[in-house]
């Protein structure tokens, strides 16, 4: 092996696993200007946020949860309202756009995927947050949700 190498020296230079050494100086910046310089506040800062952070994700699942469980509710009522013989997101009835649509099938392709049954549930919990906020933009207020909630 040529020690002259650059990654030679590199590796045998190991830094240790500290959390100084594993976040950049850009990331642990803030929190050491916030503790007047001291690593071991800032750490503690770093520690107080990741748990905040986890926190809120946590909340943020069930709020995804409920809120795609309620406007699912809500359009397999109104499918079944309009004669759907199929779930909201296959009728053609249900006036959803191309993109939208090609959402939806990826959905369908990732609930059916080793040859499984298509299950509605399946299909609705594979339709990612962002599917069912694009749902609430302004371009589905009038042609579905105002008479889905009719």
């Amino acid at each position: 092996m040529n020690n002259d190498h650059p990654s030679s020296t590199r590796t045998s230079r190991r830094m240790p696993w500290t959390l100084e050494n594993l976040l950049s100086e850009a990331r642990l910046g803030p929190y050491l200007h916030a503790s007047d310089g001291s690593l071991t506040a800032a750490h503690q800062l770093y520690q107080w946020n990741t748990q905040i952070s986890s926190a809120f994700q946590e909340v943020l699942h069930y709020v995804e949860i409920g809120l795609r469980n309620a406007m699912d509710g809500q359009l397999t009522s109104w499918a079944t309202q309009l004669g759907a013989e199929r779930s909201w997101y296959g009728d053609p009835r249900v006036p959803l756009t191309p993109p939208t649509r090609r959402k939806v099938e990826v959905a369908r392709t990732n609930a059916t995927r080793g040859g499984r049954p298509e299950l509605h549930g399946k299909v609705v919990a594979e339709l990612m947050l962002g599917f069912w906020w694009s749902l609430l933009s302004d371009e589905y207020n009038r042609r579905l949700w105002q008479p889905c909630l009719q």
